[in-house]
């Protein structure tokens, strides 16, 4: 009976070492794919960044177009497009800064390295913004050490 079940055990280790390479593989992968996700997420984002001040420019130069018009001739400048401007989107900006927060756990930073990273934190009130985020959790507000 000792026999049996020693050579059973010497079996079973080849399938366990197997198994267990096979998984190792598995979880390879899904960090792999898992990164490349982040990547094609980061620039998507970046991208509508991009689109998002292009078109916050663009409104600008057509308001000072119709700014020029109305002082050549004395009269104001009735808008051909009744474009309101897009309004900031906050949800997207916090889950920026946990990310970002996240990735920086731990670590001093301030105010205007946050800034340099996430260029829209410039009009937004940093208090007001990570209030949800504190309340939820996700942020933890001791000094400047991070999430």
């Amino acid at each position: 009976m000792a026999k049996a079940s020693k050579i059973a055990e010497q079996s079973a280790e080849p399938v366990n070492a197997l198994a267990r390479q096979a998984m190792e593989r598995v979880r390879e992968i899904d960090r792999h794919a898992a990164d490349e996700k982040g990547q094609q997420i980061q620039a998507l984002r970046q991208a509508k960044e991009t689109i998002h001040q292009r078109v916050l420019e663009l409104l600008r130069q057509e308001d000072e177009l119709d700014q020029a018009i109305a002082l050549v001739t004395g009269k104001p400048v009735e808008k051909l497009l009744k474009v309101k401007r897009p309004r900031a989107n906050y949800a997207d900006i916090l889950d920026r800064l946990v990310s970002w927060l996240q990735e920086h756990k731990g670590q001093r930073y301030n105010y205007r390295q946050l800034e340099a990273e996430l260029p829209e934190l410039a009009d937004v009130s940093f208090a007001q913004l990570i209030k949800p985020a504190v309340a939820e959790g996700e942020i933890n507000k001791e000094g400047s050490r991070g999430t």
